[in-house]
Formats: structure tokens, C-alpha cells, sequence
């Protein structure tokens, strides 16, 4: 071999091996390289993810910026940078910047300087909690880890959806200073994503008015009385995705979707006891001399109106919530009429909302094995084995709100496209009839009776609604912990919402939950005047 192809030979191992040693080190340095060619070296700046959409086309996710800053190797940046970045951040960039290296960093400020690049991109998450349980997050390596981001990540990961930042290099693969870096967004800015049935401006609705209860842990649910369309999904307390490892060991289980999980639920599974009733040829006029105690087997149940009510007719029982009525009625009653007919209302099966979000169960005694009155009677105000969820109790008042119709509620509207056109993917929920219009209507207006006379000075129209204080059977500091509920529906004369409200740990429906639900209502009812 000739001196002169020795050489060239020489030459050209030369420049590979420090490409190759380049190539090594920028990957091995956290900031990877999408491309290095012979006259170019590309950094991957940030990979974006699709839209989570509220149902009137509001991004959920990727509202934030972040400001980057995209840095050239010329040490003469490092006095202008330096209190723009973090004390760690700015270490790593001039270790970049010592090797002959481009870097990004995230800013705190904007920088004006040569040789330094200003760019946005998105910040995924904001610092609006309150979908938390609904959204879910991302692990710390970008992996989907629960909510709609697991359960529709192929989705919302599809695509290059990458913003990255080109270089020009000479021969030996060194930055040539002075030139601007050319960015590429790709399909960064693409508009596909997941539209949920989601109200964002009814779901901070509910999240103040629980927030402003003073209570700690419960849940709020809001739905679409004829359609089944979940406009809230609210649980206390809520956790920061950005911030996992502080909540792991809280007390307050943040974590737990609470409007998803199934608790005792006390005297809101009266009103269905009373549909089981009337569809069983039960009259509504049926009276009850209530002294405040009745015994069912040897067992002593009382009423929580210890002196009793005195006659009351079920329009008047279920207004007062009086126990003893309904242990009554149900001794009337084949049990299996009463807990198939919670099951056609929506309680005892899981229902999948969507791709990774299932809300429990909860637990429906079979009829058949309820042969003791006593048993019976514990099923006659919810107590018992019985449990069930925020929002199954919401679907089961809107089976009574809409006329006798079950729909399943669901929270998925539709997929939209790059170009940010919805494709329904929901099929209509056939609406199943499960108690006939006539019982529907004398539940309906003997919910609205429960709800007269209030003196809480509420501001909407008419509603209807139940009350519940539902012992849970587990205790703290040597107290029984209790679960207070109120569901009802909105206006009265032509239910448009649903509203449950749930507090885990309270002390009265009527004192904690009718309230929130009051609130609830106005402000809806001030946000979508009829």
C-alpha cells in the first residue's frame, strides 16, 4: 500500500472513531441524538402525547409550557445562563458545553443571548388536580401507568410526536457556532386524543363545593340523566401526579377513586325499595303506626326518630326516612323482587366506563338467601351486606329521573383525529326500562316531597333527593365510622342532572351531603339556565 492511501486510510478511521466516540457520549450523557450525519447532529427536545379532551373539545392535558432553552457549545452563554437554570441542570450543561456538545435545559426565565435558543413545549399535567383519578399518570419514564392514559396509550403514544432541535457540524462532527439550529416539531402539535363525557366547568363545580365542605375524604358524582353521560367524577382527596412519592404513605388513602368504590349506602336503597313495592301492587297509601322500634326476629330495630313518627303513609316514610316503615314493608314483600331490582338498577356488577377505568361492583345480597326477617329488615334501609358506589347510586336515581329507564353511565365520548375531528366511538346505550312509568313518576314525586320545606336557602327551581346515614362498621378511636350520602335529581318537573354525593366518615346526609348537593345544583343550574 502506498504512503499516500496509508494515510487516507488513517484519516478516515480517524473521523469515525470520534463520530463513534461522539455518538457514545452524547447518548450515554441523557440527551440522545436522533440523527448524526456527516454534516448535522439532531437532539430529541421532547416527545408529546395526545389530547385528553373534555366533552365541549377542552384540552385536559398538555395546557402548561415550558420554556427550553437550547445551547450551542460556546462557553462565552455560560455567564447568561446560569441563573436561568437549576443548580443541576446548569452543572450538566457545562459539562456539555466543556466536551464541545450542544445541551437543553429547562428554563426558568427567558435568555437573550447568542448562541442560546428559546423554544415552548408542552407541560403535560397542570396544576388542576381535580381529574386526577380520571387522567391518571405517567411513570417517571414516561411509561402510562392508570386512567385514561393507560387504558388509551397505544392511542395518545401513537405517531412521531417529537419536537427536536438540528445542529450543522464540519467534517470531525463539531458544532459550527454562529449558525442558528434549525427545530422540527413533526406531529408535536397533532390533535388526536380521547374526548371524555367530562363537564370540565361542572367538575370544578363539584370539586369546590366538596373542598368547601371542610370534610376530608368522600366523592361527588354528576350525570346526564337521560343520556348516562358522566359530567363529574370527583373523589376527596386528590393526589399531584407530578408528585407521587409524597402521597404514598397518607393516611387518606388519596389514591382510592372513591365515586368508583363500593360503600354501605344506608337509606338511599329506600327508594328502591319502594319501586320494588309499587311494582309489586303495593299501594302508596299504605300506612304504618311508627313508635320509634320494631322487632324482626328477635332482633330490635329502631328508628332514628327514637319516639317514632307516628302513621305514615310511604310518600310520608320515605320523606322522613322512617326505618321502621320499610322493615315493614319488606316483610311484604319477596326479597327477590327487591335486590333483582336493584341489580336492573345498576348495583351488584361492575360497569367499565372505558379502557381503564371499571367501576366496582359493591355487593347485592341474592334474595333467596335472605330467608330471616331480620335480614330482610337490614336490606329494607341499605344496611346490612349491601354496598354500592357514588355512581351507582347516581344511575339508580336516574332510573327513577327519567321515567323507569336504565342507561349505563360511561365516560368516553369519542376519539378525535390529528386534524381534531371527533369519531364516536360510544354506541348509544339502549335504554332499558326496569320500572314502569307510573312507579317512576310516584317515586319521582315522592322524592321531590322529601325535598320541600327545605330552610337552607337554596336558589335553584325543584329537585328531588334522599338523604342516607349509613353505619360502615368500621371504627376509629372507638367510634363507628359513618358514610352520609344524598342523591337526587335536578329541575324537578324535567330532570336534566343526577347529583350523588358521598362523605366518608360524616355524621348526617342532611347536614353534610344535602348541602354540597345544594351548592352543586345552583351553580350548575346558574352555569346551564334552562
Amino acid at each position: 500500500m502506498s504512503k499516500r492511501a496509508v494515510t487516507i486510510f488513517f484519516i478516515i478511521n480517524l473521523m469515525f472513531g470520534m463520530t463513534f466516540l461522539r455518538l457514545f457520549l452524547l447518548v450515554g450523557s441523557g440527551q440522545t441524538e436522533s440523527g448524526i450525519t456527516s454534516n448535522s447532529l439532531s437532539l430529541v427536545i421532547d416527545e408529546s402525547r395526545g389530547y385528553i379532551y373534555d366533552c365541549n373539545m377542552s384540552p385536559l392535558v398538555n395546557e402548561g409550557v415550558r420554556r427550553i432553552a437550547v445551547i450551542s457549545p460556546d462557553a462565552s452563554v455560560l455567564p447568561y445562563i446560569k441563573d436561568a437554570l437549576s443548580e443541576d441542570d446548569f452543572s450538566y450543561v457545562c459539562s456539555r458545553i466543556s466536551k464541545g456538545y450542544p445541551a437543553y435545559a429547562e428554563a426558568k426565565r427567558d435568555i437573550k443571548c447568542d448562541g442560546v435558543k428559546m423554544i415552548n413545549v408542552f407541560s403535560r399535567l397542570s396544576d388542576d388536580v381535580s381529574l386526577c383519578h380520571m387522567i391518571g399518570y405517567l411513570s417517571g419514564a414516561g411509561d402510562a401507568v392508570c386512567g385514561i392514559e393507560k387504558g388509551y396509550d397505544e392511542m395518545l403514544s401513537a405517531g412521531d410526536r417529537t419536537c427536536s432541535v438540528r445542529f450543522s457540524v464540519d467534517a470531525a462532527g463539531r458544532v459550527l457556532l454562529g449558525e442558528e439550529p434549525v427545530i422540527s416539531f413533526n406531529d408535536y402539535y397533532d390533535k388526536n386524543g380521547v374526548c371524555l363525557t367530562i363537564d370540565r366547568k361542572i367538575q370544578h363545580i363539584a370539586e369546590a363545593a366538596m373542598r368547601e365542605s371542610g370534610f376530608e375524604r368522600g366523592a361527588a358524582v354528576v350525570s346526564d340523566v337521560k343520556t348516562g353521560e358522566v359530567k363529574a367524577l370527583y373523589s376527596m382527596p386528590t393526589y399531584d401526579p407530578r408528585n407521587i412519592s409524597e402521597y404514598l404513605n397518607s393516611e387518606n388513602s388519596p389514591f382510592i377513586n372513591r365515586a368508583l368504590t363500593p360503600f354501605s349506602v344506608g337509606s338511599v336503597f329506600k327508594m328502591i325499595v319502594a319501586s320494588a313495592a309499587l311494582e309489586s301492587g303495593v299501594s302508596e297509601r299504605l300506612e304504618y303506626d311508627c313508635t320509634g322500634k320494631i322487632e324482626e326476629s328477635g332482633t330490635v330495630f329502631h328508628c332514628h326518630k327514637r319516639d317514632g313518627h307516628g302513621v305514615l303513609d310511604m310518600r310520608g316514610a320515605l320523606k322522613n326516612s322512617c326505618n321502621t316503615y320499610f322493615i315493614d314493608l319488606v316483610q311484604k314483600l319477596d326479597m327477590k323482587d327487591v335486590t333483582e331490582l336493584a341489580c336492573y338498577m345498576g348495583l351488584g356488577s361492575e360497569n367499565k366506563l372505558c379502557e381503564g377505568i371499571t367501576c366496582a361492583s359493591g355487593v347485592v345480597p341474592d334474595g333467596n338467601t335472605l330467608i330471616s326477617d331480620a335480614e330482610k329488615a337490614n336490606i329494607a334501609f341499605g344496611q346490612g351486606k349491601l354496598t354500592a358506589s357514588p355512581l351507582q347510586i347516581a344511575a339508580a336515581t336516574a332510573v327513577i329521573a327519567s321515567g323507569g329507564f336504565y342507561t349505563e353511565p360511561y365516560l368516553v365520548k369519542s376519539l378525535v383525529d390529528r386534524d381534531g375531528n371527533e369519531q364516536d366511538v360510544h354506541e348509544k346505550q339502549f335504554r332499558q326500562r326496569v320500572v314502569s312509568e307510573r312507579t317512576a313518576e310516584k317515586v319521582r314525586d315522592m322524592l321531590i316531597y322529601a325535598e320541600k320545606g327545605r330552610e337552607d336557602g337554596t336558589k335553584y327551581t325543584t329537585a328531588g333527593g334522599k338523604t342516607s346515614t349509613a353505619q360502615s362498621g368500621i371504627y376509629k378511636d372507638g367510634r363507628e365510622q359513618l358514610n352520609t350520602w344524598y342523591s337526587g335529581f335536578f329541575p324537578a318537573d324535567d330532570p336534566r342532572y343526577v347529583v350523588t354525593v358521598m362523605i366518608e366518615g360524616g355524621s348526617s346526609g342532611t347536614f353534610d351531603c344535602r348541602p354540597i348537593f345544594n351548592k352543586i345544583a345552583d351553580m350548575i343550574s346558574a352555569l346551564y339556565p334552562r
